[in-house]
C-alpha cells in the first residue's frame, strides 16, 4: 500500500533527527531499556522464498499476535505468535486473496483485506479457519465484482470495521453487512492515468479520518488529501501538492494513528499531531516513519527506515534501536505493538549479508 509513495523521498530535503535522553516510565509502564529483548527470524523453510516483508501487526496480547506480510511465495503471508514461537498460518488453504492488513477484536473474530487480481478481497478468521466473504461484493449496478483492493483497515468505538483502498474505495462493516462508498476527486476523472489511493483510515473524535492521494507519474506529482466524515458524507479538510524539494509537507501522508483522543500522522520527514483542526509537526526525522503505536499519549513507539526505533515517554522522543542489535544501516523496522510492559517489533533487511525478516519481543 505504501510502495508507490516511497519515490517521493528521493526528491525531499531531509531534516535532522532529534535524539534525546532516557526518560522514566509512566503509569507503571516499563521503559524499553528495562526490558529483556529476544529475536525470532521468520522462515518458511521454502528455499525458493527470498523475501518476506512485514505489512501490518495485530496483537491481542503479548502471547497472541498476528503479522500480515508481503511474500514472494505461497507461504509467509500470515504469521501467528502463541507466546513461544512464530508459525506460518497457511491462509491460502482457505482463501485465495492477497492480504494487506488485519484488524479485529479477538483471535476468534478478526479480518484481513487486500486484493485478488483486480478485485477486492476480504476474509474473516473464526479461530480455526479463514472464511472468504468476497462473493458479498458483487455490484449489481455494474454487473461485476467490486474492483480495487484494500490498503488499510481500522475499527471504531461501536466495533464496526472500516477499510479504504484504491480508487477512493471506502467500506464499512456494520450489523453483519459491508457497505461500499467512494470518495471522489475531480483530478482523477480529468487524469485517468493517475493513481488514486486512500492509504489510511482511522476513527477519531466521533468521525472517520482518511488520508489519500493521487500520483501522476508523467508529472512526478503527488496531490495529497485529508478527509473526514462517514459513509456517503465526506469533507475535504486540506490538500497538499508535492512536486519538488521545496514542497511544503503539511502532514505525514503514510498513515494515521489515534490514541487517547489524540490523532497523529506519520510519513516522510517525521510525525505530526492534529491540533485545533491543523497539523502541527512534533518530530523531525530524516526518512520515513512507517508506523506509530502506543499505550497512552505518554507511552508511544514509532518505527522507521534506516534502522530507527523511537520511544516517547512523556517528554521527548529518543532512539532505542541499539537495543535490537542491528548493524545494517538500511534495515527497516515496519510494525510495532505494545501494552506498556511488553513490545513487539517487526522488520526486514540484511543481517550478515543475508536478507531476513525478524520479529523482536521485549519484556
Amino acid at each position: 500500500m505504501k510502495n508507490t509513495l516511497i519515490i517521493i523521498t528521493a526528491i525531499l530535503i531531509l531534516n535532522s533527527c532529534k535524539d534525546n535522553g532516557t526518560q522514566p516510565p509512566v503509569n507503571n509502564y516499563k521503559h524499553p531499556r528495562d526490558m529483556t529483548w529476544t529475536a525470532d527470524t521468520l522462515n518458511t523453510d521454502d528455499p525458493n522464498q527470498l523475501q518476506i516483508i512485514p505489512q501490518n501487526l495485530l496483537a491481542f496480547s503479548p502471547n497472541d499476535a498476528w503479522l500480515c506480510c508481503w511474500a514472494d511465495g505461497p507461504l509467509g503471508q500470515m504469521w501467528h505468535y502463541d507466546g513461544n514461537e512464530w508459525k506460518v498460518n497457511n491462509i491460502l488453504k482457505d482463501v485465495t486473496g492477497k492480504p494487506a492488513d488485519i484488524v479485529g477484536f479477538s483471535s476468534r473474530y478478526f479480518w484481513t483485506g487486500g486484493y485478488i487480481g483486480d478485485y477486492v478481497f476480504i476474509a474473516q478468521y473464526n479461530g480455526n479457519n479463514w472464511i472468504d466473504i468476497f462473493p458479498g461484493f458483487y455490484t449489481v449496478d455494474q454487473d461485476e465484482w467490486l474492483k480495487g483492493d484494500i490498503l488499510d483497515m481500522s475499527t471504531d468505538e461501536d466495533r464496526n470495521v472500516w477499510a479504504c483502498g484504491r480508487n477512493g474505495l471506502v467500506m464499512k462493516y456494520d450489523n453483519n453487512t459491508w457497505a461500499v462508498d467512494t470518495i471522489n476527486v475531480g483530478y482523477k476523472k480529468n487524469h485517468p492515468d493517475a493513481e488514486y489511493l486512500l492509504r489510511s483510515i482511522t476513527y477519531y473524535n466521533n468521525q472517520v479520518h482518511v488520508l489519500g492521494g493521487i500520483y501522476h507519474s508523467s508529472l512526478q506529482r503527488y496531490i495529497n488529501y485529508h478527509f473526514k466524515g462517514y459513509m456517503n458524507n465526506w469533507e475535504l479538510l486540506d490538500s497538499m501538492i508535492i512536486d519538488s524539494p521545496s514542497s511544503i509537507i503539511k502532514w505525514g501522508y503514510l498513515g494515521l494513528y489515534e490514541t487517547t483522543n489524540k490523532l497523529f500522522s506519520y510519513g516522510s520527514l517525521g510525525i505530526w499531531e492534529y491540533q485545533n483542526s491543523n497539523w502541527a509537526k512534533i518530530y523531525d526525522y530524516n526518512g520515513e516513519i512507517y508506523e506509530i503505536y502506543g499505550q497512552s499519549n505518554q507511552y508511544l513507539l514509532a518505527v522507521s527506515a534506516f534502522r530507527t526505533v523511537l520511544f516517547y515517554g512523556g517528554n521527548n522522543w529518543e532512539r532505542i534501536d541499539e537495543l535490537l542489535n542491528v548493524d545494517d544501516p538500511h534495515f527497516s523496522f515496519r510494525n510495532v505493538w505494545t501494552n506498556g510492559n511488553e513490545i513487539i517489533i517487526a522488520g526486514d533487511g540484511f543481517i550478515n549479508g543475508v536478507q531476513k525478516t525478524i520479529v523482536w519481543h521485549g519484556k
